[in-house]
């Protein structure tokens, strides 16, 4: 999806971070997959390779409403604990116009010259 305006980019990244959350759900049931697959070789050895797959996906089959509920909790995790997750990772904090005055109004008037609301300004210390 190509995009050309600040809209565009917006429509786009929604679209892609739909993709993301799907992809999100396709890998952990993969992952659920392996594990029972990892765990049937090793419960029941010496069976034919075909056994294990279908063993495997029924296991996949009971498994299938706990790893949904999973992937779905922790979506919802990130949902509201996105930023403070991040600035715990990062260190970042946020900034007022009292403690960087010129920053915070050079953010301001690109906002305004954009027509666009006001983000939350956060700074992250770091020796780069």
């Amino acid at each position: 999806m190509a995009a050309y305006g600040l809209y565009t980019h917006i429509a786009s990244n929604k679209f892609r971070s739909m993709l993301l959350l799907g992809g999100l759900f396709l890998l952990v049931y993969v992952m659920v997959f392996a594990g029972a697959l990892l765990a049937e070789v090793a419960l029941n050895s010496n069976r034919p390779f075909d056994d294990y797959l279908t063993l495997a996906a029924h296991d996949l089959v009971k498994a299938f409403p706990f790893a949904t509920i999973g992937a779905a909790a922790w979506i919802v995790i990130t949902y509201f604990f996105h930023q403070n997750i991040i600035d715990a990772v990062t260190g970042g904090h946020d900034v007022t116009r009292q403690e960087q005055p010129r920053l915070y109004n050079l953010l301001e008037n690109l906002c305004i010259s954009r027509g666009i609301p006001m983000p939350k300004l956060k700074i992250v210390d770091s020796p780069a």
